[in-house]
Formats: C-alpha cells, structure tokens, sequence
C-alpha cells in the first residue's frame, strides 16, 4: 500500500509543479502584453480553465490507477495467502509422510532383526 501512496504524492508533485509552471508562464505572456489587457484577461481566464480541466482529467486518472492498483495489490495478497495455505498442506503432509516412512523402517528393521535372530 505505501507503492500506492508513494505513486500518488508522485503525481500529486508533479500536478502541482505543473500548475505552477503553467501559472507562471500564463502571468508573463500577460504581463507582457499590457496593452492588450481585456485579450490577456480572456486568455489567461481562457488558461486557467484550460489548466482546471486538465487538472481534473489527471485526478480522474489518478483515482482509476489507484483504484487498479488496489485491485491488483488485493489479488497479489490473495495469491499470496494462497501460497502460504498450500505451503503449509505441503509440510503437513511431509511430516505426516516422513512418520510413516520411519514408522516402516522401524517395522523393517525388527522384521530383520527376528529373522537374523532365527
């Protein structure tokens, strides 16, 4: 779960340096065209939503990938239990093999023991 998070202070950073930026740069393009004023205030208006929806589009795909990486981490845990379950079968069924291997090698060795004693 801290990938999941990690990846998304990531974007958040990198939404929020890409605002700034775009901020930044829409302010000296109006800046340097003072005599067009109510132009400038129309494109930076113009900008700002411009920069609002894409802001938007990128929360939008920040929550899809976050909801598909929670999905996908909730399956890798299923898995993973899956595994520890099938291991613990395995070793139970190892242990229960290995007293039945030693229960007749015992029975071997009394057998050949009563017949060398013979």
């Amino acid at each position: 779960m801290q990938e999941n998070l990690s990846v998304s202070n990531v974007y958040a950073v990198l939404v929020f340096i890409s605002c700034v930026l775009s901020i930044i740069g829409v302010l000296k393009n109006s800046k340097k065209d003072s005599q067009q004023d109510g132009v400038s205030d129309g494109e930076v208006q113009s900008d700002l939503r411009y920069i609002n929806q894409q802001l938007e589009e990128i929360k939008h795909g920040m929550t899809n990938t976050d909801v598909k990486i929670d999905r996908k981490f909730e399956n890798i845990e299923k898995d993973y239990r899956n595994l520890l379950m099938s291991n613990t079968e395995l070793i139970q069924q190892y242990k229960s093999l290995h007293r039945r291997v030693d229960t007749i090698d015992q029975q071997i060795t009394n057998l050949e023991n009563r017949l060398g004693g013979n």
